[in-house]
């Protein structure tokens, strides 16, 4: 009895190339056997590259697509806007030789420190009273703030930032604003709309010492960074009319398990801020080393621990702290963004803005005169020495996005799978099936050999006649 063999009936009717040439008995044995190391080597490719996709799959590759989209309206940053020299000298009695000594002691410069010896003439509550007395205030420092050519009233749109440094700062479109109002929106890019501010920065009363520089700086950042990033975006100088042009760019990376950059992975956090996860950290290392530092951000004013730490502290170790806390941040600080310290995740999204400058005085002399006419200024010289103008908004309302996405989904894992099938053996899905019924008549026959009893067969002898 011929029993039915599965195997050679695949060979023979499957769509996988080269099956047949095997299972043909009417060709010679050697053609046969060199067709089975045909198949064979090209099963070995297909096994050899299925692992090796497996392997890149585990690594969980991914590929970049740049996208640059034109967008009906984009979102307006969040600016942080500091004074270079926060204290304006004429809100108090200079006459006062503490108030000398208090300026002149923590000059950063050694040609214009004065010899004075601050730990005898004056107290930390002193100079905390000083400079309480001299800081400037947020009306008097912008005189004028537009929003596509509407007029705002600086306290109905700006907040004050408490920063980890000695900068006087506030915010324009920040994280507590947009809770109430939402964000600004810029609908038209250019300069005809967008942000325009007119700013004293009272270069003529700023006291020196500590602070030798006037100028606006401007930082860009996240809404959820509570301090903004060390370098400004732009530094403007009194006397001048800014255009500022933005282009906004965004990198998108994948979540766990995905590497987002070198070794390190992302977070999806909600309201998560890496600024402020390492601004946190660097400042609990550097007050480790300067104990005796003020409070530096609006967390630490409204620390009991850290009054307690610093009330008993006195003039020279305030000196001394401030000393140490300028030599320490910067080193702490790169520490972090090497991530030598202070092991703050990457979120998934970042945005980050550039910008393009140009420059132009401001205002003119007939608006110097004008403002003296009008007795706004004391003489012709003080706006060219102490305002400047800038105006900010988007170039176009382009949007560049960097997105990372997995080299292999489930189509191009497909795709690939089905390509080495082609090529090594000629397979296909069809083919996958034909397998899967190869498999199935094998083990039916093989039951139906167990259950089936075997069949006895019988000869008849024919008895001899005599």
């Amino acid at each position: 009895m011929n029993h039915f063999n599965p195997f050679l009936a695949f060979l023979e009717e499957t769509s996988i190339h080269g099956g047949k040439h095997v299972s043909n008995s009417s060709r010679s044995i050697l053609r046969r056997i060199i067709w089975g190391v045909f198949i064979f080597s090209s099963l070995s490719g297909l096994l050899y590259s299925s692992i090796r996709l497996g392997i890149e799959l585990s690594k969980y590759s991914v590929k970049t697509v740049y996208k640059f989209e034109y967008k009906d309206f984009l979102e307006f940053p969040t600016l942080t806007i500091c004074s270079a020299c926060p204290m304006d000298i004429s809100k108090i009695n200079r006459t006062d030789k503490r108030v000398e000594a208090a300026i002149w002691t923590l000059s950063k410069w050694d040609l214009t420190a004065a010899p004075y010896n601050i730990n005898e003439t004056v107290s930390v509550e002193f100079i905390n009273q000083v400079i309480d007395q001299m800081s400037i205030d947020m009306e008097s420092l912008f005189l004028n703030i537009k929003w596509n050519g509407e007029d705002y009233k600086a306290a109905d749109v700006l907040e004050v930032a408490k920063t980890s440094n000695d900068r006087k700062c506030f915010v324009f479109n920040g994280k507590n604003y947009q809770a109430v109002n939402g964000s600004f929106i810029s609908e038209v890019s250019g300069m005809e709309a967008g942000l325009e501010m007119i700013v004293d920065i009272k270069q003529t009363y700023c006291p020196g010492g500590y602070f030798d520089t006037s100028a606006l700086q401007i930082y860009l950042h996240p809404r959820n960074d509570d301090d903004p990033p060390r370098s400004p975006k732009a530094v403007l100088s009194p006397g001048t009319a800014s255009l500022i042009g933005l282009k906004k760019s965004q990198t998108v990376y994948l979540p766990y398990p995905y590497k987002a950059i070198g070794d390190r992975y992302c977070t999806q956090e909600a309201n998560y801020s890496k600024s402020n996860c390492f601004n946190e950290c660097v400042i609990t290392l550097v007050r480790d080393l300067c104990p005796c530092l003020p409070p530096l951000t609006a967390a630490e004013e409204a620390s009991v621990k850290i009054s307690l730490l610093t009330e008993d502290c006195n003039s020279q170790e305030l000196l001394n702290s401030l000393v140490c806390y300028e030599k320490h941040i910067v080193k702490l600080t790169r520490k972090a963004q090497k991530s030598e310290i202070c092991h703050c995740p990457d979120p998934c999204t970042v945005i980050e803005y550039e910008t393009d400058l140009s420059f132009g005085y401001f205002p003119t002399r007939a608006d110097s005169q004008r403002l003296v006419d009008l007795g706004v200024v004391p003489d012709i010289s003080y706006p060219r020495e102490n305002f400047l103008k800038f105006n900010m908004n988007y170039n176009r309302l382009l949007e560049h996005t960097i997105e990372y996405v997995p080299e292999y989904n489930l189509e191009t894992f497909l795709g690939t799978i089905g390509g080495h099938l082609g090529l090594f053996i000629g397979a296909s899905v069809l083919s996958i099936i034909e397998i899967i019924e190869l498999l199935i008549l094998t083990c039916w026959t093989k039951v139906i050999k167990i259950f089936t009893p075997a069949e006895h067969t019988t000869t008849k002898v024919k008895p001899i006649k005599n």
